[in-house]
C-alpha cells in the first residue's frame, strides 16, 4: 500500500508538471499575440508620427498636436515593453516552478528508487529462471532426442562395419533442432536469437510465426 501511495503521489507530481506547463504556454500564447499586435500598432503609429513631424516641421499642424500623437505613441511603446517583460516573466516564473516541483519529485523519488531497484532485481531474476528453463528444456530435450534416433543410429553403425556406407549419417541434436519447417516452405529457429530478445523487451513484440507455429502443435495434441 505504501509503494502505491508513493507512486500515487509522484504520478501526481508529474501531472502537476505537465499542468504547470500547460498552463503557462497557454498565457505565453495568449501575450505573444498581445505582443504581435502592438507591434503592429506601434509600427503603424510610428509611421503616423514620422508624418505628423514632417507636418510640424512644415508648419501645417501645431507642435501641441504632434506632442499629444507622441505621447500616445509612447504610450503604446510602454505598453508593447511592459508585455515583452511578462513574456520573459511568464518563461522564468514557468522554469521556477517546474525546478520546484522537479525538487519535490526527486525527494520522493529517492525511496521510489529504492523499491525500484528492488524490482528491476525481481524482473531480471525472472528472466535467469526462465533462462534456466530454456536451457533446462534444451537438454531434456537433447537425452530424448538421442534416445527417438538411438536405433537408426546404431543400424547405420552396423552398415559403417559392414562397409555398406562411408559413414554413420545421422544428424546431433544440434543440427537436427536447429530450425522447425512450416508447410508454406519457410522456417522458424529453434533458438532464441538476439533480434527477438531484442524486439520483445524493447516493443513488447512476440514473433507472429512463433505463436502461430506453437498454438497449430496444441491444436495437433503434440503441445499441452
Amino acid at each position: 500500500m505504501a509503494k502505491k501511495n508513493l507512486l500515487n503521489t509522484l504520478q501526481g507530481l508529474f501531472s502537476k508538471v505537465d499542468e504547470t506547463e500547460s498552463r503557462y504556454m497557454k498565457a505565453l500564447e495568449n501575450k505573444e499575440d498581445e505582443l504581435i499586435e502592438l507591434q503592429a500598432v506601434v509600427q503603424e503609429k510610428e509611421t503616423m508620427l514620422t508624418d505628423m513631424h514632417k507636418a510640424k516641421l512644415l508648419g501645417d499642424i501645431s507642435e501641441e498636436a504632434y506632442n499629444t500623437a507622441k505621447g500616445e505613441v509612447d504610450v503604446v511603446k510602454e505598453k508593447l515593453q511592459e508585455v515583452q517583460r511578462e513574456v520573459q516573466l511568464i518563461q522564468e516564473y514557468k522554469t521556477d516552478d517546474i525546478h520546484a516541483v522537479i525538487a519535490e519529485i526527486e525527494t520522493n523519488a529517492s525511496e521510489y528508487n529504492a523499491k525500484q531497484r528492488k524490482e528491476i532485481e525481481k524482473m531480471q531474476l525472472e528472466m535467469l529462471e526462465a533462462k534456466l528453463a530454456y536451457v533446462e528444456k534444451m537438454a531434456e530435450v537433447s537425452e530424448r532426442y538421442y534416445k527417438a534416433i538411438e536405433p537408426a543410429s546404431k543400424l547405420q553403425e552396423l552398415k559403417v562395419q559392414l562397409g555398406l556406407q562411408v559413414r554413420n549419417y545421422t544428424s546431433g541434436c544440434h543440427d537436427a533442432l536447429n530450425f522447425y519447417g512450416t508447410a508454406s516452405g519457410g522456417h522458424e529457429d529453434l533458438y532464441i536469437k538476439e533480434k527477438t530478445v531484442y524486439d520483445a523487451l524493447s516493443y513488447g513484440r512476440i514473433p507472429y510465426q512463433l505463436q502461430k507455429i506453437v498454438n497449430q502443435g496444441k491444436e495437433k495434441g503434440l503441445l499441452k
